[in-house]
């Protein structure tokens, strides 16, 4: 079974059961210094592991950028 999301703008299916922990390291390969926004609210990343996927969510998967 499949869930469809929109991640930063982009429609994507994923396998029911993802959660977010699986979303971010799908696309990243270290989450540190990022921030994931489901549906408008930050999800703390203490619950990114517990937290699931549902079909119409949307997700923004942000990046903190060095310098100036």
């Amino acid at each position: 079974m499949k869930v469809a999301v929109t991640l930063n703008g982009v429609a994507e299916d994923l396998a029911a059961g993802t959660t977010v922990a699986d979303l971010v390291a799908r696309h990243l390969e270290s989450p540190r210094g990022v921030a994931v926004a489901r549906n408008e609210e930050v999800v703390p990343r203490s619950q990114w592991a517990t937290t699931p996927v549902t079909d119409g969510d949307r997700f923004e998967i942000l990046t903190a950028a060095q310098g100036g």
